[in-house]
């Protein structure tokens, strides 16, 4: 009953906000791929077919979009789906796969802090929205469509295989107020990333084998003034790196001029680090340029806020 009740509640906002739009997909390409391990879902369950009573920490993804022949209009879905626990640090144990098919379209979406093209799929009596971030990004919508936060060591982004070039354009960073960004004195996000893309784009050497990294930063605020004062960061690869400087609220990406931007500068980094909010829930780490880093099948570049 509660899950019918978010589903009537949701579509009186989609009513409200939602207009079909054309198909972002790639003109004369009939299907793309998008891959993903994301946490276990926990009021969307009935879509995925995952019982109420399961235990889910977490569910891997591969989500392929049909359009017609010329490519231009969304059809139909696929998605596999895996999901399981975590039985300890090192060792995880599926609960079992499957593969579930519907019907998608492109729809606009606003809401009070943003407005763009989500993804919408159905199946059976359930559906699901995924923000379209770029042509590479997608991140999952909550019931009150909002982005949804993942945890410390997963998030909700799905990045496309195999991945399209990133475009031309560049960001042209305008200083943003810092109060636009949601909290009290500290703003805590975490998470876990690839490894070898940001450690290039950043200038860090890293070794060939390093496949992830694990995130912990903090934005203090001075708690007069609400100001930005000072940020640490932990970042491990195969050790810990610790490190502090101080961050400012930018405006505008490669792909979109209103987003806000946390920079993030210090006598340790070569170049300044650059993330993309996203509801003040998570935040999508960017290139120099300020393009969004794609991810692949286990890890996304998106941090998630812990506190």
């Amino acid at each position: 009953m509660q899950h019918h009740r978010l589903c009537h509640c949701m579509s009186k906002l989609l009513l409200l906000f939602l207009s079909p739009v054309a198909c972002q997909g790639q003109p004369g390409r009939a299907t793309v791929t998008y891959r993903a391990t994301t946490p276990g879902v926990a009021d969307q369950r009935s879509f995925f077919a995952i019982p109420d009573t399961g235990r889910c920490d977490f569910m891997k993804w591969k989500l392929t979009l049909h359009s017609d022949a010329a490519g231009n209009r969304p059809a139909s879905f696929t998605l596999w789906r895996e999901y399981g626990y975590y039985f300890d640090n090192r060792t995880d144990r599926s609960m079992g796969e499957t593969t579930l098919q519907g019907n998608w379209d492109s729809v606009y979406l606003q809401t009070v802090s943003r407005s763009g093209v989500v993804y919408r799929l159905w199946h059976e009596k359930d559906s699901i929205l995924l923000w379209r971030l770029n042509d590479n990004l997608l991140h999952l919508v909550g019931t009150d469509l909002q982005l949804l936060a993942g945890s410390a060591a997963q998030s909700f982004t799905l990045s496309r295989m195999p991945l399209l070039p990133a475009t031309i354009a560049t960001a042209a960073w305008q200083t943003a107020d810092a109060g636009l960004l949601p909290g009290k004195d500290t703003i805590e996000f975490q998470g876990r990333t690839p490894c070898q893309e940001l450690m290039a784009d950043q200038r860090i050497a890293a070794s060939a084998d390093c496949f992830k990294l694990k995130w912990k930063i903090l934005l203090f605020r001075d708690p007069q003034s609400g100001k930005p004062a000072g940020f640490s960061m932990r970042r491990v690869m195969s050790q810990a790196n610790d490190l502090t400087g101080s961050w400012s609220l930018l405006r505008g990406t490669a792909s979109d001029q209103n987003a806000l931007v946390v920079k993030l500068v210090s006598p340790a980094l070569a170049v300044p680090s650059y993330g993309q909010l996203g509801d003040g829930q998570v935040l999508f780490l960017l290139d120099q340029e300020g393009h969004l880093l794609p991810g692949n099948s286990e890890f996304s570049y998106t941090l998630n806020r812990i506190r």
